[in-house]
């Protein structure tokens, strides 16, 4: 199982006129594209985890402390995770397009274990970032909805 969020768009009214059809679309493609940006922020963050030696680095502990080479911070739980490599953070990938005549905004990681990421395993405990990113931007969604179509919004 992948991590993703889906925003749709149901077309209850048979047809819609081609310019409000148009502007769907680019809505959504903005507003997941907003989440994008967001998780990438949150990424980049400062973590307070662990420090470890980057494998097959040239640090070495003296007195408790790393010295000599490379080392990284680990998330800590409830963080965004941190990015050692970058395969998870290039892994995602933000799309709008129209599936089965339903407008859909798709932000998704092609890597499966975005999933013990966002929830946490038996043995890790959660580092929520998915889920945050949307949080952090569902007003700013909420708003641009209605300025670019200039409807009534409900939650």
């Amino acid at each position: 199982m992948h991590l993703k969020f889906d925003l749709k768009i149901n077309n209850e009214f048979r047809k819609l006129p081609s310019n409000l059809d148009d502007k769907i679309g680019k809505f959504l493609l903005f507003a997941v594209v907003d989440v994008y940006n967001e998780l990438m922020n949150l990424f980049r963050g400062k973590k307070s985890g662990k420090i470890y030696k980057v494998p097959a680095g040239k640090a070495r502990k003296v007195k408790g402390e790393f010295e000599g080479g490379r080392v990284y911070r680990a998330s800590a739980p409830g963080e965004a995770p941190a990015i050692r490599t970058g395969v998870y953070r290039a892994s995602w990938r933000a799309l709008s397009d129209k599936i089965n005549g339903v407008w859909t905004g798709i932000l998704g990681s092609t890597q499966k274990y975005g999933v013990c990421l966002e929830y946490g395993t038996s043995k890790m405990r959660p580092r929520p970032h998915l889920k945050v990113a949307f949080e952090n931007k569902k007003e700013k969604i909420i708003s641009l909805a209605k300025t670019m179509l200039k409807v009534d919004i409900r939650e």
